[in-house]
């Protein structure tokens, strides 16, 4: 788990991304694909693998 906003659950596998609704556990789409390692209303920021920058995201919805 990468981090969690209103009930949707954010994550990495070894095949990708994954969000999961947190009160069914059912499959959601990640818009643009991503797991974001923090979240609000506003913007998804997702750190890079390597540690060396940061990708900032409007949040959908």
């Amino acid at each position: 788990m990468t981090s969690e906003w209103h009930g949707r659950v954010y994550g990495k596998t070894g095949s990708g991304t994954v969000a999961l609704s947190g009160r069914t556990g059912a499959d959601l789409p990640t818009q643009p694909g991503v797991a974001p390692d923090l979240v609000n209303g506003y913007t998804d920021v997702v750190i890079a693998e390597s540690g060396d920058g940061l990708t900032a995201y409007q949040t959908a919805g």
